[in-house]
């Protein structure tokens, strides 16, 4: 597993052969950290790591409490390296969030007045987890995605200015899941 330093971009690996799926990635934290050094991957670090790969990548969550912590209100606006705000997930292959062991919940503790949603993905796959927090003058306040699998699952309070509250997604598909206000 690479470490991460700071916010430096990890490099592109290369494509891996068809069919072959890319390592877990496990974290090992509840803190909102990015710290290389630490010996830890936080939810923050694993979706940055993830956009350093080729391939869909599957992001483990023990049971427990998320919460985004790590705020800027003038860089979180044009943030897509995870070092602020919400988590971009930049690549256009599949990321899989999964609870382990139970459901995980991830809560966007961002109050700046521009608003913060909590994830931005093109395909993200949701399991087992509590998605609440996010809010965003423009579309998705939880979820922005292209497209959204969503399985034993609740999105709950969030708000956009835009469409989708929950999530903005132009395919959605959800399955024993609830979308709250």
């Amino acid at each position: 597993m690479a470490a991460l330093c700071g916010t430096a971009a990890l490099p592109v690996a290369a494509a891996p052969p068809a069919g072959a799926v890319n390592p877990t990635i496990a974290v090992s934290t509840f803190a909102d950290v990015v710290n290389g050094d630490d010996g830890l991957m936080s939810l923050r670090e694993a979706v940055t790591l993830a956009n350093g790969t080729a391939g869909a990548d599957r992001v483990e969550l023990p049971t427990g409490f998320y919460d985004l912590t790590i705020c800027d209100e003038v860089r979180a606006t044009q943030d897509d390296d995870n070092a602020h705000g919400d988590l971009d997930h930049l690549a256009a292959d599949r990321l899989t969030l999964a609870g382990t062991g139970g459901k995980a919940t991830i809560t966007q503790q961002c109050d700046t007045t521009s608003g913060e949603r909590l994830l931005d993905a093109a395909d993200i796959e949701i399991i087992d987890l509590v998605v609440r927090g996010g809010d965003t003058p423009a579309d998705g306040g939880g979820i922005r995605t292209g497209s959204a699998t969503v399985l034993r699952s609740t999105v709950t309070t969030n708000m956009a200015g835009g469409d989708g509250g929950g999530i903005s997604a132009t395919s959605l598909d959800l399955t024993s899941s609830a979308l709250e206000f």
